[in-house]
């Protein structure tokens, strides 16, 4: 009995650290893509390029945190959709507070 729980549980833990495995190596190769996609986009059409995609997908983007604050019960105090003249790089974002109890 005792070999059926250690053989369970070996193939257990194979089959898990396989698949999270295989998950990290796939976001590691999405992240991979990403950066090098990003700075052709950028070298190619510098900074205006990343506005234009922004516009549209920033507001979708923050959105999206701000239906996940509603959904969980969290309180959105601030929210810019937008915001383009920032010095440190952010184009929108969703501030929010939740009751800790």
């Amino acid at each position: 009995m005792e070999h059926y729980l250690l053989e369970a549980f070996k193939l257990s833990l194979l089959e898990m650290i396989s698949l999270v495995g295989l998950l990290i190596v796939i976001g590691l190769v999405l992240g991979l893509m990403e950066r090098k996609a990003n700075s052709y986009f950028f070298s190619a059409f510098g900074y205006t390029g990343i506005l234009a995609t922004a516009w549209i997908g920033t507001p979708v983007h923050e959105m999206g945190h701000a239906l996940m604050c509603l959904i969980f019960g969290h309180k959105i105090m601030d929210m810019r959709l937008l915001t383009i003249n920032r010095s440190d790089g952010t184009l929108g974002y969703v501030t929010h507070s939740y009751n800790q109890r």
